[in-house]
This record gives C-alpha cells, sequence and structure tokens, in this order.
C-alpha cells in the first residue's frame, strides 16, 4: 500500500469556539500540513451528530474523546510524520497562526499509526488502496485493545470484514496499529459507509461481540459524519 502512516486526533472543542476552530482549521491549518509537507497525501474531518450512538470508555481519554475525529494520511512512516509536523507547527507557531491549539481545543488522544490492513467492498470500484479517498458520508471507528488470543483477529479478517461488506453501505475497513515504542496503545478499525444509518453502524457494533475466542476490549466506538468544506455543522 502507498500510505504507511495514518495521523488519528480525537478533538475536543470549547463551547462558543467552533466556528473559529473550524475556519482556522479548514482555511489554515490543514491546507498548511498539506502544503508543506510532501509525504502528506490526503486528510479528512469527521464530526461527531449530538445525538450520535457512543460506545465510551468508564476513564482516560476515550470517557469523553470530543466532538471532532481528524485523519492524515502519509507515504512516510511513522516517526518521519512527527518530526515533519513538529516543525512546520513551530514554524506556523513562530508566525502567530496556532493560537486557537490548546486555547479553542485540545487533542484528547491522538497517534502516528501504521496502516495494517486495508480491504475494499468489491461491490465498488475503488481498491482499498483508494476507498478512503472516494466519496463517503460517514464512518464508524472502534478503538481497542486486542486479547492475546490471535482467533478474533483473524476471523475479523476472514470471515467477518466479508461478511459486513454484503452490505453495500460499508465500502471499505482498515486496521491501524501502534507504533512498536508504543505497544500500549490501542488498535483503531475504521469502516466507511455511503450512508449515516444507525443499522450499518449496529452491524458493525456486533462484530466485537461476536467470534471465537477471546474478544477484544472495545474502550470506544462512534460513527461520525465527514465534514466537507466545515459541513454539516452542529456546533457554535
Amino acid at each position: 500500500m502507498k500510505t504507511r502512516t495514518a495521523f488519528l486526533a480525537f478533538l475536543s472543542v470549547l463551547p462558543g469556539r467552533h466556528d473559529d476552530f473550524l475556519d482556522w482549521h479548514e482555511l489554515d491549518h490543514r491546507p498548511e500540513n498539506h502544503g508543506g509537507i510532501g509525504h502528506i497525501f490526503h486528510s479528512e474531518r469527521f464530526v461527531l451528530p449530538p445525538q450520535g450512538r457512543r460506545e465510551l470508555a468508564a476513564e482516560g481519554p476515550f470517557a469523553d474523546p470530543g466532538q471532532y475525529l481528524m485523519t492524515y494520511w502519509s507515504t512516510a512512516e511513522p516517526e518521519q510524520v512527527t518530526h515533519d509536523m513538529a516543525v512546520l507547527r513551530e514554524q506556523l507557531a513562530a508566525q502567530g497562526r496556532c493560537g486557537p491549539i490548546n486555547r479553542d481545543f485540545r487533542a484528547t488522544w491522538r497517534h502516528r499509526m501504521h496502516l495494517a490492513k486495508g480491504y475494499a467492498n468489491p461491490a465498488h470500484a475503488a481498491s482499498s488502496e483508494a476507498a478512503f479517498l472516494t466519496n463517503h458520508t460517514a464512518i464508524v471507528v472502534t478503538v481497542g485493545h486486542y486479547a492475546g488470543d490471535p482467533q478474533w483477529a483473524s476471523w475479523y479478517d476472514r470471515t467477518e470484514v466479508p461478511a459486513l461488506f454484503d452490505d453495500e453501505r460499508i465500502t471499505a475497513s482498515y486496521t491501524l496499529m501502534p507504533q512498536v515504542t508504543a505497544a500500549a496503545e490501542p488498535f483503531v478499525h475504521l469502516h466507511y459507509l455511503t450512508v449515516a444509518d444507525d443499522g450499518a453502524g449496529e452491524a458493525i457494533a456486533a462484530a466485537y461481540a461476536s467470534g471465537p475466542g477471546a474478544r477484544p476490549r472495545v474502550l470506544y466506538q462512534a460513527a461520525y459524519l465527514a465534514q466537507h468544506g466545515s459541513q454539516p455543522r452542529f456546533y457554535t
């Protein structure tokens, strides 16, 4: 796969600061990451509907990770992505262009992750290398820890993902794994959907309570809507 790293960040924005955050992120910070870092080739921001279903952790960052999910996709290794993003942030901060960070919003959890596996629904034309680049309406994100038993992960890849793809609204599935130096961090599964539909989300959620062997411990699961041109906006 072209992608080596996917950077995920869950963002929590203060009340009354959402419009300012979105304008800054859409028109300044996010474009500069593309323009200033050659190996970043795609990014996308997702927003949590106010009444959206969420499975939350009892404590820690996933007890309430915020209203937004940000993804950046890169051809470089995680260490290089970390370095180059830090350098760019320092350059922008020197120009006074990072004011909203930790003032209007904070990252509740973020990690530069390896793209371990990707699958595309054969009912659609795009391959797994490209499916996340195509038009979609929603994403279901699942964060968790695998048990020591590999049976469930094997079943998920070989049996459950193809079964989920019987629903053509689910276009792709990706498994992201933490860096070796951060083995305590969780895995992340991303499922892309053409529609925001509770039925598809419920089918995905059911997978983590099914299958053989020791099942993963889910820390967080929620469905987000893709934001294009900062729309839709649910918060002010």
